[in-house]
């Protein structure tokens, strides 16, 4: 809704200030909001997906999980790190021989492994917790054995079958004769996430979204359908880059990766190609779009890799969110902020 009725961020967006102006509502719009994530904290009614584990009739399903742990500031001993972004994991197997800490000094240095006498790793409150506490500055990675993985990937499924079940089942509650999504940021690499592995099109063969509206996702996908997911990780340019989201293919058209020699496109799998616009800022070019040619660094999401039926737009010098400007602080020891940029693409003309 800020996006679209000049509307408050809200989590549970039913009284009418929650609405903005309702431009989507009084052009006829029917708003649907679909829990597609299933490690999303319960708070503040916020919509998430209740998925289940792997099915417990088979045996246990055991493999080994990989995350990144950064060095915060110097506490106390012993000292704990939380292991998951939102405190959701598959149950982690605390005391098994295969659990592995390691710690590095940067990015591309080596790897030092911890002894595993003073680590623990506890099973109900997600937590790893070091006897000699985790050192600042420093990068530590654990992989450990873990068990039941939640089916991730359902949530794709129910975003298909959402939608189809507006536009096609007769005994809908909220009938749509066409059906638009719109996705920013993760939501929105979870939109081509979708297009890429033939979500678009539903179990009687038929076409579930009509247009997709992918703002500011870059040439990401996500985390989002393989075993022991982890949806709410992500990667950045300088954080984070151990939880690849700017995966090959990168744009709509099939293209050849110098790397692999592999061919594919994000719309190579799918039968029911929607008509798209993607939008990205000026972070999604200098971050994220920039890989959209392997062969090229230097194009971000060229509009020659995209079909017919879709468009890529710049807004240049966009931030990835709109947000007010920091105030710099007077102070002579505060640490100065840059300002941020004053462009909001969420503007519209005085005549909507």
């Amino acid at each position: 809704m800020p996006y679209f009725a000049r509307a408050a961020w809200s989590a549970n967006p039913r009284p009418r200030p929650s609405f903005g102006d309702a431009l989507p509502l009084r052009l006829g719009l029917t708003l649907i909001w679909v829990g597609w994530q299933f490690d999303v904290p319960p708070r503040n009614g916020a919509l998430h997906l209740n998925a289940p584990d792997r099915d417990r009739r088979r045996p246990p399903d055991r493999g080994p999980r990989a995350l990144r742990l950064d060095g915060g500031r110097a506490r106390r001993s012993p000292c704990r790190s939380a292991i998951a972004a939102t405190g959701r994991i598959p149950s982690p197997t605390p005391q098994h021989a295969d659990n592995v800490l390691t710690e590095r000094d940067g990015r591309l240095a080596p790897r030092r492994v911890v002894p595993t006498g003073p680590v623990a790793l506890r099973r109900r409150d997600t937590w790893i917790v070091r006897d000699g506490g985790f050192a600042p500055g420093k990068i530590y990675e654990l992989v450990y054995r873990a068990r039941d993985p939640v089916v991730v990937g359902i949530g794709l499924a129910a975003v298909r079958d959402m939608m189809s079940y507006a536009k096609y089942d007769a005994a809908s509650l909220f009938p749509v004769r066409w059906g638009l999504g719109f996705g920013v940021s993760q939501t929105g690499r979870f939109l081509r996430h979708f297009v890429y592995q033939g979500f678009n099109t539903d179990e009687a063969r038929r076409q579930v979204f009509d247009g997709l509206f992918v703002h500011t996702a870059g040439a990401g996908r996500g985390s989002f359908n393989h075993r022991f997911a982890q949806p709410s990780r992500d990667a950045h340019q300088l954080s984070a880059f151990f939880y690849p989201t700017d995966l090959f293919p990168f744009t709509g058209r099939s293209q050849r990766d110098p790397e692999t020699g592999a061919t594919d496109g994000l719309f190579a799998h799918e039968t029911h190609v929607p008509k798209i616009f993607f939008t990205n800022t000026g972070y999604e070019y200098w971050g994220r779009g920039r890989l959209a040619d392997p062969r090229d660094a230097g194009v971000p999401m060229p509009t020659s890799s995209c079909p017919p039926a879709s468009a890529s737009i710049t807004c240049a010098g966009g931030q990835h969110f709109v947000v007010d400007p920091p105030v710099v602080s007077e102070r002579s020891d505060a640490v100065a902020a840059y300002r941020g940029s004053p462009l909001d693409f969420t503007r519209r003309c005085g005549r909507c």
